[in-house]
């Protein structure tokens, strides 16, 4: 049984941006811009439930950074009880920096 409040705790017990140093001319280079936690919930809020709820639907990040966009919807499919793999092998995310991608 996956204990899902370690699970929340992996996804967003977390200070953020923080798993990779950026400094300004990285920021610059590669246009990284993150999106806070909360604005993730409140344009979440606006997708259909369906995405979260059918364990069919499947979601991709393009730039996907370290993750918040996929943890919060990995923990709204989790919290519609779908199950973890389920839920997890419908989230795809991608990146062009390695490091983000280790930290997603």
């Amino acid at each position: 049984m996956i204990d899902q409040d370690k699970i929340r705790a992996h996804l967003f017990d977390r200070v953020y941006m923080s798993g990779v140093e950026r400094d300004q001319n990285r920021i610059k280079s590669t246009g990284e811009v993150f999106t806070p936690d909360e604005a993730v919930q409140k344009m979440l809020n606006a997708v259909p439930p369906e995405l979260f709820t059918d364990k069919t639907k499947t979601a991709i990040d393009p730039a996907c950074g370290d993750g918040q966009w996929l943890a919060e919807i990995l923990w709204r499919k989790l919290k519609a009880d779908i199950d973890f793999k389920t839920a997890l092998s419908t989230l795809y995310g991608v990146d062009i920096m390695e490091d983000n991608v280790i930290e997603c």
